[in-house]
């Protein structure tokens, strides 16, 4: 009897990996070889910014989705969200980028719920978006999740550091890394890889106490601040396309300040190109696309031009910067 129980177990838990895996094929169609990623906007606050246009963009996000062979349009922080759901149903992804906001009480803040509760009903009705959080956008997923108005991080000794990639033993079973070379996996584990620049951390022990947290994410790479606390160095949802990383890919191949220690090595510029390809790949699963050619070319990130910033700004994080006015 118990022999007969274990093989009906082992075959209702075969038949289960194969309908889940079955659901997955399904949704992971390829609809598009045209994706458009949206890469929502910080509100331009102090010197020069303030005075150079209302919403910004660094240029190296933008060229970071252009490599893995992308286009892209603003998604303006302070954009009503009527036009923002017609935005998000036209294009196929967003990046939720790098900068400071209020935790509680922010555009960026209301603006990432808005884009992260689309995602998550689009995928429930079978469709499928994208997200991808790098830094601010990281944490900031997790605190969408977690659901309190509360600043959840930790702040950490992490700021202007290249760290290699401290991968999770089942790493290769994740949706982010599954495809990694094993080759490329090993050097960017033994080698300053990625490139952190944060005063703030999502804690690991947090993340792994908050049920929230844990039944929502997977945790896919940690690491430790200089004084020894461990962070979330790179998650993805379970059930979800939502991955986040707290270091910055986009900087590797495109920030050339010599102020800061970005690594430009052959490991590291290979994973950040293979972040961007996988994140690109995910967003051809799309089916959206604009009512029109028009709509579309209205859009894009080609209508405007970035500003070149090291020649004045010295300590300038960016060497381009994209400003923007509301529409």
């Amino acid at each position: 009897m118990a022999r007969h129980t274990k093989v009906l177990n082992l075959f209702l838990l075969i038949t289960v990996f194969i309908i889940v895996n079955h659901v997955e094929i399904q949704t992971r169609k390829i609809h598009t070889n045209r994706p458009i990623i949206g890469i929502l906007t910080h509100t331009s606050d102090g010197w020069p910014f303030a005075f150079m246009g209302i919403n910004f963009i660094s240029a190296s996000y933008v060229k970071f989705i252009e490599s893995a062979g992308a286009r892209v349009v603003p998604i303006f922080v302070d954009r009503p969200y009527n036009k923002t759901l017609k935005l998000l149903e036209s294009i196929n992804g967003v990046i939720l980028p790098g900068g400071t906001a209020n935790f509680t009480s922010s555009l960026y803040l209301n603006k990432s719920k808005e884009i992260f509760e689309f995602a998550v009903k689009t995928y429930d009705k079978g469709g499928y978006f994208p997200i991808m959080g790098i830094c601010l956008g990281h944490q900031m997923l997790a605190a969408i999740v977690y659901g309190h108005s509360a600043d959840i991080r930790s702040r950490t000794n992490t700021l202007n550091l290249t760290k290699p990639l401290k991968l999770q033993r089942n790493y290769h079973q994740t949706k982010i890394f599954r495809e990694l070379p094993k080759k490329l996996a090993k050097e960017a584990m033994k080698t300053f890889s990625t490139y952190h620049y944060h005063m703030y951390s999502l804690s690991t022990r947090f993340m792994r106490e908050s049920k929230r947290l844990r039944e929502f994410y997977r945790i896919v790479a940690t690491d430790v601040d200089v004084d020894g606390l461990e962070y979330v160095s790179v998650m993805e949802a379970k059930n979800y396309p939502i991955y986040s990383m707290q270091f910055h890919p986009e900087k590797i191949q495109f920030e050339w300040n010599l102020q800061e220690s970005i690594p430009h090595t052959s490991t590291a510029i290979q994973l950040s190109q293979y972040i961007s390809n996988f994140f690109v790949s995910e967003a051809k699963y799309s089916k959206h696309k604009f009512p029109s050619l028009k709509e579309e070319t209205h859009e894009l990130i080609y209508n405007y031009n970035p500003s070149f910033m090291l020649p004045v700004f010295s300590n300038s994080s960016f060497v381009q910067i994209y400003f923007l006015d509301s529409e």
